[in-house]
């Protein structure tokens, strides 16, 4: 779908919606448009996984939209320079709008489930974190699946295996960073889990079941 007229917010996480004719910056600012969204998303589902205690819940608006930033940010520039050495057709505004749709398409899962994780952490000590983190993962998976098909459509004669390792890789940077930002900003959920600590505490827990 083209046009230059404000986009709604699900055609931003439409597979069907292509903006690979508009301009470099109109797809900028699209992309701009998604990231904010998708922060927003991430805010409103960081203080309803800590309105426990409100302290923790107001914090989380501006925590966990900034692990999510991070990351991106993280990721961003090895992603770029693959893309770009890909190809001489191939540019970069394609894949950071790629990135940042399948960012809001993440966060929209996180958003849509707000009000599930808030009720489930007021009256549930055992499903609470059990929700909070799934959520979260869920979020993470689906972002990444819609940030593969996305990339599909960009342009550049680049073969699809490729299309597939670039933002692959850039999702395995990003979820590395999430997994330390976690540590550098705790905490963001009320209770401990494996992610607190980060690769320690998950290389913790694997040595731990081991025999």
């Amino acid at each position: 779908m083209h046009t230059k007229n404000p986009t709604p917010f699900f055609e931003l996480i439409r597979v069907r919606s292509s903006f690979a004719e508009l301009s470099r910056t109109r797809r900028l600012q699209l992309a701009t448009l998604s990231a904010v969204g998708a922060l927003a998303c991430a805010a409103a589902w960081g203080a309803a996984a800590g309105s426990c205690f409100p302290a923790l819940a107001v914090s989380n608006l501006v925590k966990v939209p900034l692990i999510v930033l991070l990351s991106a940010v993280a990721a961003a520039p090895l992603g770029i320079v693959a893309w770009k050495l890909l190809g001489d057709d191939t540019r970069a505004s394609d894949l950071l709008l790629a990135h940042a749709r399948g960012l809001l398409a993440g966060a929209a899962i996180l958003g849509a489930l707000v009000p599930i994780v808030a009720i489930y952490y007021h009256s549930s000590a055992v499903a609470g974190p059990l929700l909070a983190v799934g959520t979260a993962l869920v979020a993470l998976v689906f972002g990444g699946m819609m940030f593969v098909r996305f990339m599909a459509q960009a342009r550049g004669e680049v073969p699809g295996a490729w299309r597939v390792a670039v933002p692959v890789g850039m999702l395995v940077l990003q979820a590395a960073a999430m997994l330390q930002l976690v540590v550098l900003v705790p905490p963001i959920l009320p209770d401990k889990t494996i992610f607190r600590k980060g690769i320690d505490g998950l290389t913790q827990k694997i040595t731990e079941v081991q025999p």
